[in-house]
């Protein structure tokens, strides 16, 4: 089943933007080129995931290129969602996403939410952050930055406690529904 489409839809959708696409791919390099073509020509911003890492059946990469999209970057140091393209082609953006759900999340918040609000003019471009405390003590990713989901408490002096979830790897959903903040 595909649990990613909705949940970009719905990301979209519930940050005010209604008008969204959803295309599905087949795994071949010649179906990607033609979607995302497609998609490129008709569109403010393409989003896509999957299909992004550095595996013999990952197409989005090589299909950009084709396309002539002129590459701004691929891949960061974050975790998850180390394997992560941004381009444009034209005037249009495009981000390809990893296709497991946690990373994908931060994708859509960390860098959909600032391209969007670059888009639109907003300054800062978002996520907006606030300090908080960690409950409990986690594990620091060696050389990337890496991003928690956690649930949110206010303390009664008003301090934000954050309640880091179970499940972290970039492949679990179960916490996604519970997330209340992403933390840095």
């Amino acid at each position: 089943p595909d649990a990613i489409a909705p949940m970009i839809a719905g990301w979209l959708r519930s940050h005010g933007y209604d008008d969204v696409e959803v295309m599905h791919v087949a795994d071949s390099l010649r179906h990607t080129v033609q979607v995302l073509g497609r998609a490129l020509e008709k569109s403010d911003l393409v989003i896509s995931t999957g299909g992004i890492s550095f595996g013999d059946h990952d197409y989005v990469v090589r299909a950009a290129n084709e396309l002539g999209v002129r590459r701004l970057f691929y891949g960061v140091r974050q975790r998850p969602g180390k394997p992560l393209f941004f381009g444009v082609s034209r005037n249009t953006p495009f981000l390809g996403l990893p296709g497991n759900p946690g990373a994908m999340f931060v994708g859509l918040v960390v860098h959909a939410r600032g391209i969007l609000d670059a888009l639109e003019g907003v300054w800062p471009p978002g996520p907006g952050f606030w300090r908080g405390r960690l409950a409990e003590a986690v594990p620091a990713a060696r050389d990337d930055e890496r991003w928690l989901r956690c649930g949110l408490e206010v303390s009664a002096t008003g301090e934000i406690v954050l309640l880091p979830q179970g499940n972290q790897a970039s492949h679990m959903i179960s916490n996604l529904g519970e997330c209340a903040a992403l933390v840095r």
